[in-house]
């Protein structure tokens, strides 16, 4: 695999701490995805390389001990082509899970998610899908209905063995159709149990933090689990407006912290791959004398491998 290096990687982590044969995760940034989609005028295709900018300019201090995890373990950052396709996407992460690594995806938009969880799937069997969204996104925004498009979530709904939603503050009419039939509708192809949401103010503010945390890891004991992160599921006066939409409402940063703690730290859940999209910078976004969201991203990332990172011997 061809890798940034010598501190142009994620976190700016120098030979060999940042070399494919020596690192236990591989980031894989997806600036430009051929799916269909149109680059947004306001550069959005952009934000994964400028997290990959604003890492280098991460702290990172290990743990309190000062054990240095990341130059312990090593993280790779792939280089991308500007072609790439879901096809490709696929061969990389089946590459990066050959090679006994922990791929991490991060993408501007939602089309680079299902590639990546074919392959989790394939390789793992039964897969649980942990997807952080202020929107349910169950339809595809481009033909506007249910359908088997890459950018819904719809289809995946079918294959996974759990599909939890957190922190939804906006659906569609239709959408909440659909969830009533998985809900038990149609029983003979959906358990009641496999589709959870956690709306923000009535499934997790309302009933407390730690409640709603104790709940969501009860859901996926037990279970190889693919975590989803879009950026609008936080605070907009935490991300401002790059983001590639948003809803009044969400989790402040600190929180994220420690739902990522308290998934890692329960033995019985095991995370095997990661993407964090949604990441849409304003013109001129994403620098250090700019609203600092991509520096935030960078941080929450950091963060979730130090998270993987615990679980390695």
């Amino acid at each position: 695999m061809k890798t940034y290096c010598e501190r142009q990687g994620f976190l700016g982590l120098e030979s060999p701490y940042c070399d494919w044969e020596t690192s236990r995760v591989a980031i894989v940034p997806i600036d430009f995805v051929n799916f269909g989609l149109e680059k947004h005028p306001n550069e959005s295709g952009y934000g994964p390389s400028r997290i990959i900018q604003a890492s280098k300019r991460v702290r990172v201090f290990g743990n309190i001990f000062g054990e240095d995890l990341f130059r312990k373990h090593g993280v790779s950052t792939l280089q991308v082509p500007s072609n790439f396709l879901p096809a490709d996407e696929r061969t990389v992460v089946k590459g990066i899970f050959e090679a006994d690594k922990f791929p991490i995806i991060i993408a501007s938009g939602n089309a680079s998610v299902n590639p990546a969880m074919d392959v989790a799937r394939d390789l793992f069997g039964e897969v649980s899908f942990l997807r952080f969204d202020s929107r349910l996104n169950i339809l595809s925004p481009s033909l506007g209905k249910y359908s088997e498009d890459s950018v819904a979530f719809g289809e995946l709904i079918k294959v996974v063995k759990k599909i939890l939603f957190v922190g939804t503050r906006s659906a569609e009419l239709e959408e909440v159709e659909i969830l009533r039939q998985y809900r038990g509708g149609e029983k003979e192809r959906f358990e009641d149990d496999r589709v959870h949401v956690f709306r923000m103010r009535k499934n997790i503010r309302r009933i407390g933090f730690e409640t709603f945390l104790h709940s969501m890891r009860a859901l996926i004991k037990n279970s190889n689990v693919w975590l989803s992160f879009h950026l609008s599921v936080m605070d907009q006066s935490v991300i401002g407006l790059d983001t590639t939409y948003f809803e009044p409402g969400g989790f402040l940063y600190d929180e994220v912290l420690d739902i990522f703690e308290s998934i890692f730290s329960n033995s019985s859940i095991k995370i095997v791959g990661a993407d964090f999209t949604g990441v849409s910078p304003t013109p001129k976004g994403c620098f250090p004398e700019s609203i600092p969201t991509c520096y935030i991203v960078a941080k929450i990332i950091s963060c979730f491998i130090v998270g993987i990172f615990s679980k390695l011997k």
